[in-house]
């Protein structure tokens, strides 16, 4: 006997769609918004910078020697134009079990806050103090490798080196990796303790701990780098790959120019070669006679990122905001490549309001009818600007770890 009652069981979607887990933004508890109340309009806010008197001996009925004062004009300009788009067909809309448009506002938001922090965080790269693996006597321009026995002293050394800086030690915070948070709670065998709660009253409803005197925010959007070393003239055919967010990002050395995004022109020196593959990452949406633009997901997802070129050691950083990275090539000499023992994580330590930031308009939403079709644009915004003035440097601490 073989019944055949398929055709009897029904299938069902679920009214709401699956979660796509994203960071929570921290800037808005660890920033500092002293220009926003000023800044109505214009774009650009201005901070002086007094120069340093002396002390000199005085004696009796001398004349005192009069010191020139002077001013430094330091400014941070709201630049910085971040959007996104999609339209929603209104059939599409109505035949869908969800909301269409909500569903992806609501990530696409997400997604919009996300940079705008992961641009505060990677101003760990600006801070005046760093600790690193030699910091706590290990080797010198290299990434601390974390562990429990080392992880208490690495956090106290950020104490030590703000210190140095004269920097009172209140208000301390730090923002961590999900790694990081983990040998930490290892070493404190996870006691509970009250900041919880704390942190809710202040309206951040994130993951944080409380470790050392700082409060420890545990979040994906830091910096992270790649080192790649590039000393002898690539051939024509050799490939770099960055891989920002699972997404690959390919760029191609060539000796001739062509039309396929991602060319980069070899030139006549790895040095010059090099020097175009760091100006096609940092300006990926523009051609040039050294480099091909890129276009769609690969150009969104450059434009997150910056290349630093160091032609005296013949290595190419490469930075990614707020996003995960990895790296290959065929490179043609095999002493060339990614330095596996540089690939760091970046993580910002400070004291609250080290970084300045003026939001104009903050991540916002607007929906609009299309003219000639049955849809609706979703679109969202944010304008703003980011600067660590010299002040806010000294009271920030940048923690070196390896990337893994």
């Amino acid at each position: 006997m073989a019944n055949s009652l398929s055709p009897y069981f029904p299938e069902f979607w679920a009214r709401t769609a699956q979660v796509l887990h994203k960071p929570q933004a921290i800037y808005r508890q660890i920033a500092n918004f002293r220009g926003e109340s000023e800044m109505k309009n214009g774009d650009v806010f201005h901070r002086i910078l007094p120069n340093t008197t002396q002390i000199q001996d005085y004696s009796r009925y001398s004349d005192i020697d009069a010191q020139d004062i002077s001013g430094t004009n330091q400014s941070l300009t709201v630049d910085r134009e971040k959007a996104f788009r999609f339209e929603v067909d209104d059939l599409d809309e109505v035949q869908s079990n969800l909301s269409l448009a909500k569903t992806y506002m609501k990530n696409a938001v997400r997604d919009l806050s996300n940079v705008l922090d992961s641009d505060v965080l990677y101003e760990a790269l600006n801070a005046t103090s760093e600790v690193d693996d030699e910091t706590i006597g290990g080797s010198s321009d290299t990434p601390i490798t974390l562990t429990g026995s080392n992880v208490f002293e690495s956090l106290t050394k950020v104490q030590q080196k703000l210190s140095e800086q004269n920097v009172g030690l209140d208000s301390l915070y730090g923002a961590i990796d999900p790694a990081t948070a983990q040998i930490i709670a290892s070493q404190v065998g996870a006691r509970e303790t009250s900041f919880g709660d704390e942190a809710t009253r202040n309206g951040f409803n994130g993951n944080m701990v409380r470790y050392n005197g700082m409060d420890l925010y545990v979040t994906n959007n830091y910096t992270s780098s790649l080192e790649l070393s590039i000393a002898t003239q690539p051939t024509n055919g050799d490939t770099v790959t960055y891989t920002i967010a699972g997404e690959d990002v390919l760029f191609t050395f060539v000796t001739t120019i062509g039309t396929t995004a991602g060319n980069v022109l070899i030139g006549a020196s790895a040095d010059t070669a090099r020097a175009n593959l760091e100006t096609l990452v940092n300006a990926p949406g523009t051609t040039t006679a050294t480099g091909v633009a890129l276009t769609g997901t690969d150009l969104y997802l450059l434009q997150q990122c910056v290349a630093v070129d160091t032609a005296a050691d013949d290595t190419l950083d490469f930075y990614a905001k707020g996003k995960s990275v990895s790296g290959a090539e065929t490179l043609t000499d095999g002493t060339d490549g990614f330095v596996a023992a540089k690939a760091s994580k970046w993580l910002q330590f400070g004291r609250r309001g080290a970084v300045d930031m003026v939001v104009q308009s903050r991540p916002s939403v607007d929906m609009r009818k299309e003219s000639r079709r049955f849809g609706t644009n979703i679109m969202g915004k944010s304008l703003y600007g980011v600067r660590t003035f010299t002040d806010g440097a000294a009271e920030l601490c940048s923690v070196r770890m390896l990337l893994s």
